[in-house]
């Protein structure tokens, strides 16, 4: 079959959530329940239409690394920016998790009461602006579609979320400009180190166009003027919207007071989006950057797992500890990419999709108890094994993800990001690199922070589940049917990710990720 290389479905991903933000805006404000079931109907219409768009993808390795279903039209012609759409495997898998997270995210919220009809146009305007982003192939039009995300995250935080939430929503606010900013300034400097290149008078920002044209490479190589503060601006703006350590200090605050709901979909979305960011945008425009900064992004991720690891140790919140277990695996992405190979590729990948729906499952969790107990405070828990026995059978699941258990989703992301990174310190060494000095090391404390965040986790488990029930937890109810249902398709992916991960997410995307691995020029591993 030939691929379909132009069409306008990719397009109708983002126009339909904005259609439907309309039509529920005129929608009367008095009927909650035809809201609901109306933003309901329109985000599991966008999934269907994501599902379409995978039917029509040519998925043969021949085909699955190159630009399909396609939309192009010039947008400023002073800087060559389009509006250009198109996805290859790595892009449409993405697009099809952030469609499925988005229908979960709407169908948790039933238990929102407060300006119900705000909130519903507010979740579908984020659907359309993050899926929009995973589909651009143009940088600048990926940094409009982020940046505009910033203004539902920030209204879902600070108009639905708890006591602190107008602190959390303006923090969450300030880092997320500052990263635009970064992207924007990276956007500039792209165009200008582009300028005059081939038949570009203008310069370029199609990031799939750089990856495969040899000039255009060339100009953006690090003995070109600003490229190389082009690629850490870059690095930042994307770090940033993951929560990597270092940068991280809105996301502890922004997980303790959204809705759980919400959270699901501001954070999860963030996650998996600049995952994908670091492997098919960063590492296409920057691959020699990439590898020339090896060893510092090596230390630097390094540094970060185990101040994000030592941080969960000291929270007595269970979204906090979710929040600092979610930086770690943020920083195992960071330094599975700067593996440069393609089994750090795969990990880093692999990570960001299982890590999204692992944190949207303990979210559901922490959430949960919260309705029933309502506080969080783990030093006040204890004995709910007992009391909610079905929450305990769905909440380990989730929770032996995190612990990245084998058969579940985290452990292959995080094994293959440890195993990306002892072949590059391996390669390195054989090669007598210089930059191989902090790889060997980072590799190591990945392993060792493994057992330290394990530790974390079985603590917390320990606070939540076991121990004798309190007097005041003893009128706590087993899961009524809306949270099973919430429960069942977040387990059922973890699963499948964890038992499947090869015919579910590897091979599809193997093209596209040994492309960029050749085209650093790294091991072939």
């Amino acid at each position: 079959m030939k691929p379909f290389v132009y069409s306008s479905i990719l397009t109708w991903l983002m126009v339909l959530p904005l259609i439907g933000a309309f039509i529920l805006g005129i929608l009367p404000v008095n009927r909650p329940r035809l809201i609901r079931y109306s933003a309901i109907a329109v985000s599991a219409g966008n999934m269907l239409i994501a599902l379409a768009a995978g039917r029509l993808f040519n998925w043969s390795p021949q085909f699955a690394h190159t630009a399909q279903l396609q939309q192009n039209v010039m947008w400023f012609q002073d800087l060559n920016v389009h509006y250009h759409v198109g996805v290859d495997a790595l892009s449409l898998v993405t697009i099809l998790v952030l469609c499925g997270m988005s229908l979960m995210a709407i169908l948790a919220s039933y238990g929102v009461n407060a300006q119900v009809k705000a909130y519903y146009v507010v979740m579908l305007l984020l659907e359309g602006c993050v899926v929009g982003a995973a589909a651009s192939m143009d940088l600048f039009l990926f940094y409009l579609l982020s940046t505009l995300s910033l203004f539902p995250c920030f209204l879902l935080i600070g108009v639905w979320g708890g006591a602190r939430r107008r602190p959390a929503a303006l923090k969450l606010a300030l880092f997320w400009i500052a990263g635009s900013a970064a992207m924007l300034g990276a956007c500039l400097f792209i165009s200008l180190a582009t300028r005059g290149v081939g038949a570009l008078p203008q310069g370029t920002l199609n990031f799939t166009r750089i990856a495969i044209d040899p000039h255009l490479r060339h100009a953006l190589g690090p003995a070109e003027q600003w490229t190389t503060t082009a690629f850490w601006l870059l690095l930042l703006a994307v770090v940033i919207r993951m929560g990597v350590p270092g940068v991280h200090f809105w996301l502890p605050d922004a997980m303790a007071e959204s809705a759980a709901p919400s959270a699901m979909m501001i954070i999860g979305s963030q996650f998996l989006l600049a995952g994908y960011a670091l492997d098919r945008i960063v590492v296409s425009i920057f691959p020699v950057q990439l590898l020339i900064w090896q060893n510092t992004l090596a230390i630097l991720g390094a540094a970060g797992v185990i101040y994000g690891a030592l941080c969960g140790l000291a929270q007595s919140d269970f979204r906090r500890v979710i929040a600092y277990w979610l930086m770690v695996q943020a920083g195992f992405v960071l330094l599975g990419v700067a593996a440069a190979n393609i089994t750090g590729f795969n990990g880093a990948f692999l990570l960001s999709l299982g890590g999204a729906v692992t944190t949207a499952a303990l979210l559901w969790t922490s959430h949960i108890i919260e309705i029933r107990a309502n506080h969080r405070d783990l030093p006040r828990l204890g004995g709910l094994a007992q009391l909610i026995p079905d929450l305990f059978i769905f909440s380990m699941i989730a929770f032996m993800s995190a612990l990245a258990l084998p058969g579940l989703a985290v452990f292959g992301g995080d094994l293959l990001s440890i195993l990306g990174m002892f072949r590059a310190a391996s390669a390195g060494a054989s090669e007598h690199l210089l930059t191989s000095n902090g790889l060997l090391p980072a590799a190591l404390i990945m392993c060792g922070v493994m057992v330290l965040i394990a530790a974390v986790l079985l603590w917390t488990i320990e606070r939540i589940f076991f121990g004798p029930g309190r007097p005041e937890h003893q009128h706590f109810h087993g899961l009524s049917v809306r949270e099973r249902l919430v429960f069942i398709p977040l387990i059922i992916a973890l699963l499948a990710g964890g038992i499947l991960p090869a015919v579910l997410v590897l091979n599809p995307v193997a093209p596209v990720l040994k492309a960029l691995a050749h085209a650093i020029g790294g091991p072939p591993h």
